[in-house]
């Protein structure tokens, strides 16, 4: 039976709650469940199950407000959402190459909002991971519209370090000098948060409308290659890493499903 578990805090990465576990614990928590990545594979133990339940907190719903897996599969389906959800649960895995066309090998580590920090240490007297600042091509903390920091974790590790271990107390803060990137991290936190998440549907029509923008007059063929170009100039000087043709086809055809990639061509629709 566990003595001690830690209150998890608003949009706490579960992650930072683990590794805030064993700060406060002075042991390894990771004795008790599994870590397979900083984003969301957690295999947790019965005990820490029954921790959870007694103090009437849903497995699913503490999945799905404190992990990464609702960016992943926030386009699928209904019963492909439960069923990744199901497996997050029961196994502790998820494999990102189901939910995503992985064509850049970048590392990403865990990031943070210096000003957050600060009001996180003054509230509950520690920091924490915040989820929306670790969305892919979100730079910018839409609270408070500085530029995110880096932290020397990966995403991918397994290693539980307490946030206020490696969240410097004073730390540089850097303003935004991208308006279009300050409102693509907004569009795209925006639609992490969104809880009316089967309107999600809708995006098979917006890129049906999109892909007959850039239909060939002679034929029925899409110009992909040209998708592709207008989101290079479309994102130039956002830092963002735009997919090739053939992934972008993938997603517009509702081949593959890949959030990232949906969201990119869904609000560069919407900004033109």
């Amino acid at each position: 039976m566990l003595a001690y578990m830690p209150k998890i805090y608003p949009d706490e990465l579960i992650s930072s709650w683990l590794s805030r576990w064993v700060g406060h614990c002075r042991c390894s928590v990771i004795t008790r469940c599994r870590t397979l990545s900083a984003e969301f594979a957690i295999k947790f133990s019965e005990d820490i199950k029954t921790a959870l339940r007694s103090q009437y907190i849903d497995i699913g719903a503490f999945l799905w407000r404190h992990t990464m897996i609702p960016y992943y599969i926030r386009y699928m389906d209904a019963y492909a959402r439960r069923v990744a959800l199901s497996r997050l649960e029961h196994s502790g895995k998820i494999d990102i190459a189901d939910y995503m066309l992985l064509n850049h090998a970048t590392i990403r580590r865990i990031r943070y909002c210096p000003k957050c920090a600060t009001e996180d240490r003054l509230m509950f007297g520690e920091c924490y991971y915040h989820r929306c600042h670790q969305l892919r091509d979100v730079s910018i903390c839409v609270k408070h519209g500085c530029m995110l920091a880096s932290t020397y974790i990966t995403l991918a590790s397994a290693t539980l370090n307490p946030p206020d271990s490696t969240i410097p107390i004073e730390a540089a803060i850097d303003a935004p000098c991208n308006k279009r990137l300050v409102d693509y991290s907004n569009y795209v936190v925006t639609a992490f948060n969104d809880t009316d998440i089967d309107v999600s549907a809708d995006y098979v029509e917006c890129l049906h409308r999109l892909s007959a923008r850039y239909t060939l007059w002679n034929s029925r063929l899409v110009d992909y290659d040209r998708i592709v170009r207008n989101l290079h100039e479309f994102y130039a000087d956002c830092g963002i890493c735009i997919p090739n043709a053939q992934f972008v086809q993938y997603v517009v055809d509702a081949t593959r499903i890949d959030t990232r990639i949906i969201l990119l061509l869904l609000f560069m629709k919407q900004a033109r």
